[in-house]
């Protein structure tokens, strides 16, 4: 007795999943290997086999954005939402994808629909948190923050992210209060120990920046933003030629143009004063 035609096309079906599948989990070994053009070979393979085969398309998006070619990533993990809607790491990469390229409310949209979906998910909160932070939208940027500490307070770089929001908002008090909290968990993190000492500059606690610059330095003697740090504590400070040393120092040390030309601008002023005095 021969099989009906429902029974046929079952049959059908799962021979066509099994066969997805096996050119699926072969373009993961390429994939794990770096072999992301065999990779990307294999998943079409999987596609063409059954082109609504969702971990293909996501997987195909993970390799274009290894690739860095952006336009693709999109249109791939676009069409695993759109073949599985709840597919949540498709959203969020599509997301981190549109934020990449400054497409900051897409970024935004697929942020919350991610929340939707999963509301308690933290690092989703500090991801949009960082995309009304480039937005200027530092309100929001800080609301976004606070909510990914309080559901996940372990969450390191979500402090850093806090302190240089309340940078922007120029409330220097605050800002160095989270530059420490940071600080205190990661304690050899220069950058945040610089940011931390030019906010307490900024806030009259220079004898503070000044121990903490030089603990800085101590981690890292050629650290070009940290030396024109110190520049500013010496300048405050009344030490007119060590400020001008670090300045110069800086400039040697640091590949930062806007940094560069601070310090350059600094000189200028210090030399300006003292003509001006000489006269």
């Amino acid at each position: 007795m021969g099989m009906d035609k429902v029974a046929v096309n079952s049959k059908i079906g799962s021979l066509v999943r099994e066969i997805a599948d096996n050119y699926k989990d072969i373009g993961n070994l390429y994939y794990f290997i770096n072999e992301y053009d065999n990779a990307e070979n294999a998943y079409m393979d999987a596609i063409k086999v059954d082109e609504n085969y969702y971990k293909a398309h996501y997987n195909l998006g993970n390799i274009y954005f290894e690739k860095e070619d952006y336009k693709k990533a999109i249109k791939s993990w676009s069409k695993t939402i759109e073949i599985r809607p709840s597919h949540i790491k498709a959203r969020y990469n599509l997301a981190h994808t549109f934020h990449v390229k400054k497409m900051y409310e897409k970024a935004k949209e697929e942020y919350l629909e991610v929340l939707n979906i999963s509301p308690d998910y933290g690092e989703v909160y500090n991801e949009i948190g960082m995309v009304y932070y480039d937005m200027g939208e530092y309100e929001n940027s800080l609301n976004a923050f606070m909510t990914a500490i309080k559901i996940d307070p372990d969450e390191v770089d979500t402090y850093f992210n806090v302190a240089n929001t309340y940078y922007e908002m120029e409330d220097y008090v605050k800002a160095a209060t989270f530059y420490e909290v940071f600080s205190n968990k990661v304690p050899d993190e220069t950058h945040a120990l610089n940011n931390l000492a030019d906010t307490l500059l900024k806030i009259g606690r220079k004898d503070e920046a000044l121990k903490v610059i030089n603990n800085v330095l101590e981690l890292d003697p050629e650290y070009g933003a940290a030396i024109c740090t110190l520049g500013e504590i010496y300048d405050t400070m009344g030490e007119t030629k060590k400020a001008i040393e670090n300045f110069e120092k800086s400039i040697k040390l640091t590949e930062n143009k806007s940094l560069q030309k601070h310090a350059e601008y600094k000189i200028k002023q210090f030399k300006k004063s003292k003509k001006g005095k000489k006269k």
